[in-house]
């Protein structure tokens, strides 16, 4: 009942604003109001759920922001949506780790790393299968960074933590394997590996369950 309140608080808040136009060019700004609305009902409420609402308004209102004004609605807005991920994934792993060290609402880290390891993997990844000549950069950057989640996540047995990194990593490894084998040769290999990595998961997730 909760969401649903909510919900209809930001279909009412998407409605007035396209028949008014309080916002004018700057209509995105509605996600903002959903996103603190949601933030203090999840808060008042400890929802978990609400709370994912409020994170994925947030960062839905940061990417929409980096395509204003309208006339820039054609350009090319890669670098700046990357931007914002990283920058939403910062924010988002820094109060997960605040919930944690403070004591206040320690539930609330999980959705907030989640959300965190989701945006930072999906930010650095889509400046691995950029083109152009920086995504090795790019590529280390990423498969350093789900390595080290990777150790993280299976020593403090977090599955969800753990899928999200093996998966990254593996993501990552694609685009040096498509240009070292070829194109044709890289989708055999990504065919046979996908089996691999989903039985790495299973059998990583078993153990995490059963370690002391």
């Amino acid at each position: 009942m909760l969401l649903l309140g909510v919900l209809l608080a930001g279909s009412d808040l998407a409605y007035v604003e396209t028949q008014f136009r309080f916002l004018g060019a700057d209509w995105a700004y509605h996600l903002l109001v959903l996103s603190l609305l949601a933030l203090a009902a999840a808060c008042r409420f400890d929802s978990r759920v609400v709370l994912s609402l409020a994170l994925s308004s947030f960062a839905a209102w940061r990417g929409l922001s980096t395509r204003f004004p309208f006339e820039s609605v054609f350009r090319d807005h890669t670098d700046a949506l990357r931007a914002n991920a990283i920058g939403c994934a910062a924010l988002f792993l820094a109060v997960a780790l605040v919930c944690v060290r403070a004591k206040k609402k320690a539930h609330f880290e999980a959705v907030f790393s989640a959300f965190g390891w989701l945006l930072l993997f999906g930010g650095l990844l889509s400046g691995v299968f950029q083109r152009g000549e920086s995504w090795p950069l790019w590529d280390a950057a990423a498969f350093a960074a789900a390595a080290a989640v990777v150790v993280f996540a299976y020593r403090f047995r977090r599955p969800f933590d753990f899928a999200v990194a093996v998966v990254a990593a593996y993501l990552a490894l694609l685009r040096p394997l498509a240009d070292a084998l070829g194109d044709q040769t890289a989708l055999f290999v990504v065919a046979f590996s996908g089996v691999g990595i989903l039985v790495l998961l299973a059998i990583a997730y078993r153990r995490m369950r059963v370690r002391p």
